[in-house]
């Protein structure tokens, strides 16, 4: 399944509000790093409402956000019988 990558940049007073807000929004997973929080959703057609969500949540906090996609490659490892 492919998903979008969006990294936010933010300072470190604001960080966990943004993450309170970005919890209502339909990522499904977070990582949290030094200067950023990374957010994750899977590709689909509400995109442009996301995008249009963190526009209005822009207005209520200062911060920058870029997004980029990301691809997964689904590997099946062979199993071993036990005997």
């Amino acid at each position: 399944m492919d998903s979008y990558q969006f990294t936010f940049a933010v300072s470190p007073d604001q960080r966990e509000l943004l993450l309170a807000y970005l919890s209502q929004l339909p990522f499904n997973a977070f990582e949290e790093k030094e200067s950023e929080i990374l957010a994750f959703c899977p590709a689909n057609p509400a995109i442009p409402k996301l995008e249009e969500d963190i526009s209005n949540l822009h207005s209520l906090l200062p911060f920058k956000y870029t997004k980029q996609p990301v691809s997964y490659t689904h590997l099946t490892l062979p199993t071993k019988r036990i005997v």
